[in-house]
């Protein structure tokens, strides 16, 4: 909501028609419980900018739920959801926080329906994950190799001595194409000795490696990467984000208003942090309210430790 005003911004406009919409909702759809609290929620949002309306919240017709919903973008957000979890639970193993960028999120959907969400609402899913790129891949093979075998406890009894030769015939198909049988809860055909064998998802293990430089996760046959590997680049912007963190936490503690603008000195004698700031400079500002951000003394400001390096950081209100 900070961002700069701009007439033709319809993503700032419809994140505040969005908001306004929810708040005049929820303050209708509490009024029976919470009364008083819903009435000033009304009276400022709703009769403050429309004389007109209904005098009180409790005038007001319940909300009533919307009768139509629109399929497509229900199952649309449902995949772009099961990416984001998926993608967010591999950032947590790897031990790779949000607010450090990645280059790039590979994803292998399972049908064309997954493909046309994925088009839809790839902006919605970089930024949920902070990550530059989307990239989508025809098949899984493209991001990890399968290993298949025979389950031998299971199949040991039924096959006795022509185990081995199941075992065998099994090797010989084509890892990715069991994987997907399998996962797909379908059978898998072999030809052992001239004899047609039929196995069942029970019988066969699917191991899963991941190609090396990713981590890669599976939600019902929907898999995906993301590139482990962080740049420069990426690690100065990661810095940055740090630093929008700990100023936004400085801002809290010397009790400014949220409105508030302010003027940022930072002093530090590492290089890697004064190019951060040079670098991102705009976002820094941008985020904070800064309208000047500047090097300089700043010995009595507050030090700000970022992985190895340091930096003091002095905020004054402007105005």
């Amino acid at each position: 909501f900070w961002r700069a005003r701009s007439a033709d911004d319809r993503d700032k406009l419809a994140a505040y028609q969005t908001l306004y919409e929810t708040l005049t909702t929820l303050a209708k759809l509490l009024a029976p419980m919470v009364p008083f609290t819903c009435e000033a929620m009304y009276q400022n949002l709703v009769r403050g900018a429309h004389p007109n309306a209904p005098e009180s919240v409790h005038h007001c017709d319940y909300p009533q739920p919307v009768a139509e919903t629109d399929t497509a973008v229900m199952s649309h957000m449902d995949v772009a959801l099961r990416v984001v979890k998926l993608a967010l639970s591999l950032r947590e193993g790897s031990k790779i926080r949000v607010r450090q960028p990645l280059s790039r999120l590979s994803v292998a959907p399972r049908s064309k329906e997954d493909v046309a969400a994925l088009q839809r609402y790839e902006a919605v899913i970089l930024d949920e994950l902070n990550i530059k790129k989307l990239e989508i891949v025809p098949d899984a093979t493209a991001l990890v190799d399968y290993k298949v075998r025979e389950n031998r406890k299971v199949l040991g009894p039924r096959f006795g001595k022509l185990l081995g030769q199941v075992g065998k015939a099994l090797a010989a198909l084509d890892p990715a194409s069991v994987a997907r049988a399998v996962q797909a809860g379908k059978e898998v055909t072999l030809t052992v000795e001239g004899e047609t064998v039929v196995l069942q998802p029970a019988d066969i293990f699917v191991e899963q490696q991941t190609r090396p430089g990713l981590a890669a996760a599976e939600d019902g046959g929907l898999v995906v990467a993301l590139d482990l590997e962080i740049t420069p680049e990426l690690k100065r912007e990661g810095l940055a984000r740090d630093m929008v963190r700990n100023i936004q936490e400085l801002r809290k503690t010397v009790g400014l208003d949220i409105s508030d603008r302010i003027a940022i000195t930072y002093q530090t004698n590492a290089a890697s942090l004064v190019e951060v700031f040079q670098t991102f400079g705009g976002y820094i500002g941008g985020e904070t309210l800064a309208v000047r951000l500047e090097a300089g003394p700043a010995a009595d400001g507050q030090e700000i430790q970022l992985g190895d390096a340091a930096v003091r950081v002095k905020i004054e209100k402007i105005g």
